[in-house]
C-alpha cells in the first residue's frame, strides 16, 4: 500500500512539471511515469510517446520477486517474473482536467520458479479515468 500511495504523490507533484494542460496529449509528446499494480503492489515504470493528438503509444517493463511459503517444506518457493508490455491508449481530455480513456495492451510474461520457466502472452483491454490532471491548469 505504501508503494501505491507513493507513486500517486509522485505523479501528483511531478507530472505538472512535464508538460502544460494543453501540450500534454499532442502529437509528438513523451511522457515518463510509473504505474502501480493493485493486486501486488508492484510499482513499474513506463515511457509513452503520442503519435497523434490524444493517441500514446506506451511500453512498460516490469520485474517482480516473490517468496511463498511452501506448506510441504521449510523452505519458501522462490520466483522471478518479467513483464514487457506494449500498449495504445485513446486519451478524452475533458474541460473538468478528468481525463477518461481506453486503452489495448500485448502482454508478454516470463515466469522462473525453481526448476521451472514459463512464457506468457496475453491481451488485455481497459478503460478509466485520471482525475489528478485536474490540478495541471491550478498550477
Amino acid at each position: 500500500m505504501k508503494k501505491l500511495i507513493f507513486a500517486v504523490v509522485f505523479m501528483m507533484f511531478l507530472a505538472p512539471w512535464s508538460a502544460g494542460a494543453e501540450e500534454l496529449f499532442k502529437k509528438g509528446t513523451w511522457e515518463l511515469g510509473i504505474d502501480s499494480s493493485s493486486s501486488s503492489g508492484a510499482l513499474s515504470p513506463f515511457i509513452g510517446y503520442f503519435v497523434n493528438d490524444n493517441v500514446e503509444g506506451i511500453f512498460h517493463l516490469s520485474y517482480f520477486n516473490s517468496e511463498q511459503d511452501d506448506p510441504n517444506s521449510t523452505s519458501d518457493i522462490k520466483s522471478d517474473a518479467l513483464r514487457l508490455s506494449a500498449a495504445f491508449t485513446y486519451n478524452m481530455p475533458l474541460d473538468t482536467g478528468l481525463v477518461p480513456f481506453v486503452q489495448g495492451e500485448v502482454i508478454y510474461i516470463n515466469v522462473e520458479t525453481e526448476g521451472s520457466s514459463a512464457d506468457l502472452i496475453g491481451i488485455a483491454g481497459g478503460i478509466g479515468v485520471t482525475p489528478f490532471l485536474a490540478w495541471l491548469d491550478a498550477l
